[in-house]
């Protein structure tokens, strides 16, 4: 059972890596695509990784969500409450409704809802980092 609990650990942390690579592959297409295009591998391939990380980037999200709820109600069964764990899944809960509450805004990428959503991205990759070293 920790096995199935720890695949959705797993799951849960890579679909949030999806999100970020929202941010990344956007960041490098609007600053370095002009001078690595010249390479046919990333002409042919790094628009397909855009639009993979861009376009499902709320899918990224839930998965993300749901891999997390799944984890707790597995490992809660288990091993009881993780204080770590808590941390981490309340800011991704944080993380998830600032989400929700810019998807529906008319000015997607402005505001003080934007910023603080790139904000908690890392703390919540500090936190995930701090549960999985310590799982206290």
């Amino acid at each position: 059972m920790e096995t199935i609990a720890k695949f959705f650990g797993f799951l849960a942390l890579g679909s949030f890596g999806a999100t970020v690579m929202n941010f990344i592959t956007k960041y490098i297409k609007k600053n370095f695509y002009q001078y690595i295009k010249k390479y046919k591998i990333v002409d042919k391939y790094f628009p397909i990784l855009v639009t993979i990380f861009v376009k499902y980037h709320k899918i990224w999200g839930l998965m993300a969500v749901g891999g997390l709820l799944l984890h707790f109600s597995i490992m809660w069964t288990i091993n009881g409450i993780s204080i770590t764990g808590i941390i981490a899944g309340c800011i991704l809960g944080l993380q998830v409704l600032l989400g929700i509450y810019g998807s529906k805004q008319k000015k997607k990428r402005s505001g003080a809802w934007f910023i603080l959503h790139r904000i908690i991205s890392l703390l919540l990759i500090v936190t995930i980092l701090g549960h999985l070293l310590f799982k206290a």
